[in-house]
Order: structure tokens, then C-alpha cells, then sequence
């Protein structure tokens, strides 16, 4: 197992203790980025406008539409098109079934507690942090969220073409 831990990895014994070897095994997932999704978004800051546009093309007609993609791109939308093996959308459609049940409440507990308590987690809201998001668009931001989870919570909402899963890739 990986002994090196970021510094925010607090309690670590006490975090053993509870949870055993489950507990370095998260906590090593902190050290890990996704270097297909950093490319692409180093890749689309460096081309500006033009490149969003490509991006917004193959998540809407997937990236065969684009015969001259980039690296960055092609290799983000190949695997972003793949399915993973391990996903149960049978399984998915009864969790999207079960949070819609709460109807309005579910948002507005998401809204007023969840979401609020979860930007307390330094890790949670770093990368929000880094890009001013927070203290300048607050109110977009959460209106973003909730959207997000509303489209991925939907029956269907993380198939290919649905907006749950598209807001997951713009966002990854």
C-alpha cells in the first residue's frame, strides 16, 4: 500500500481502528488524478474557444464526428463512449427511482444541508477553490449542482446522449 498521504489525511489511526485497511485504501485514492481528463483540460485552455466547441460536438454526436480530433480528445471521448463493464443500469434505474420518491424534499435537503455542509471539506471544494467559483458564482454554482443531480438522478439519466451523464463529462 502507498505510505505517502496527503497532508488534509487527518486521524489516520483513529480512521484504521474503525474502518482497518479500508481506510489507507481510500485515503490513497487522494494521490490519484485522471491524466486523460487533465490533458483534455489543459488542452482546451490552451485552444480557447475553438476547442469547447469540438468538445461540445463529440459529446453530442460523439467524436467519429470529428475525423481530425485531437489526441486529447479522441482518447477522452473513446473511453468516455466505453461503458464499463461493472455498470448495472438496471441497478441504476432503481437508485434513481428510490431518490425521486423524496420528490422536492430530496432538493431541497441536497440544497440546504448537503451541500452546504460538503463545501466545509477542503478536499471536496478544491478544485471549486482553484477556479473562483465559489466566492464569485456561489448561487450559479449550487444552481449547477442541483441541476446535475436532478439530470443524473433521472431514470436513464447516465445513458450516452442523456444530460446526466453530458454534465458528467463536461465536468470530469
Amino acid at each position: 500500500m502507498n505510505d505517502r498521504f496527503p497532508s488534509r489525511y487527518r486521524n489516520r489511526q483513529q480512521a484504521r481502528v474503525v474502518f482497518g485497511d479500508h481506510a489507507d485504501r481510500y485515503a490513497s485514492y487522494y494521490l490519484i488524478g485522471d491524466p486523460v481528463a487533465d490533458e483534455l483540460a489543459a488542452w482546451m485552455q490552451r485552444n480557447g474557444e475553438p476547442a469547447k466547441k469540438l468538445f461540445e460536438q463529440a459529446l453530442r454526436y460523439g467524436v467519429a464526428s470529428l475525423p481530425a480530433a485531437s489526441p486529447e480528445v479522441r482518447r477522452f471521448f473513446e473511453r468516455a463512449e466505453a461503458v464499463p463493464p461493472w455498470v448495472d443500469f438496471d441497478e441504476l434505474r432503481v437508485g434513481a427511482l428510490a431518490y425521486q420518491r423524496f420528490g422536492i424534499l430530496g432538493m431541497i435537503v441536497l440544497s440546504a444541508w448537503s451541500l452546504i455542509n460538503g463545501y466545509h471539506s477542503s478536499a471536496a471544494v478544491k478544485p471549486l477553490a482553484f477556479t473562483g467559483q465559489l466566492r464569485h458564482n456561489a448561487q450559479r454554482r449550487l444552481a449547477e449542482t442541483a441541476r446535475f443531480v436532478s439530470e443524473a438522478s433521472q431514470v436513464n439519466g447516465l445513458r450516452p446522449g442523456r444530460p446526466g451523464r453530458d454534465i458528467s463529462l463536461r465536468v470530469a
